[in-house]
């Protein structure tokens, strides 16, 4: 399981690396990437490369009976709202369905 500070520096690592253009071109014709209803995107199997081709995304990797994840929901929610430096994102994914 990744730490919350690797998964910041991955998010930081992208940032450095990726570029306008790329993103364009890895992206062209792709679908959107569907958000919960708090903002946060939806993130599994099948859509975390091209979240991850798209830009900087700042993940949280959660289990719905985890009380430590359910007292943070509301901050991530807050956060996903925001206009976040760079573009990141924020974006979620259920632990127990993609292990």
């Amino acid at each position: 399981m990744l730490s919350p500070s690797s998964v910041l520096l991955f998010v930081l690592a992208l940032q450095q690396l990726e570029t306008a253009a790329e993103i364009a071109a890895a992206t062209a014709g792709t679908a959107p990437l569907e958000e919960h209803k708090h903002g946060l995107i939806e993130l599994d199997a099948s859509n975390i490369d091209q979240a991850l081709q798209e830009g900087p995304i700042f993940v949280k990797f959660f289990a719905p009976w985890c009380k430590h994840c359910k007292d943070m929901a509301k901050d991530f929610h807050s956060l996903s709202k925001e206009k976040l430096a760079d573009g990141i994102r924020v974006g979620r994914v259920d632990g127990t369905k993609n292990q």
